[in-house]
């Protein structure tokens, strides 16, 4: 049931047809920027942790690859010799696998200590 009579209704429709009205835009579709591009290129990426308890130094290498949706780059651990680094970062850790050998060679007295230098940090 229309308020329009047949008439209008039907010059309402060839107006908005001459009108040529932009499409609105869902705020939830996909938006454009996530298919798949080739911008994302494979690299080599060498990541330098550094432990804040004993100290310890560790390098990792991960190969950066493209995702098979082609949204990111997903990282895998390689232990590949000869392998050339495009790219190096450097990371702090609170502990790591040394840490309890490290923490077993110690006194009370040093634990203690050890530990009143890691909360007066936080």
């Amino acid at each position: 049931m229309s308020l329009l009579s047949d008439e209008e209704q039907a010059l309402l429709e060839a107006l908005i047809g001459k009108l040529d009205l932009p499409k609105r835009r869902d705020r939830f579709a996909p938006k454009q920027e996530l298919r798949p591009s080739n911008k994302l290129k494979p690299y080599n990426l060498k990541v330098i942790y550094s432990c804040n308890t004993c100290e310890a130094i560790t390098e990792v290498v991960f190969k950066m690859l493209p995702s098979l949706d082609g949204t990111g780059l997903v990282s895998v651990r390689t232990t590949e010799a000869g392998i050339i680094i495009d790219s190096t970062s450097r990371r702090s850790c609170a502990a790591c696998g040394c840490c309890k050998e490290f923490l077993l060679t110690k006194s009370k007295e040093d634990l203690v200590h050890l530990y009143l230098t890691v909360v007066s940090v936080m």
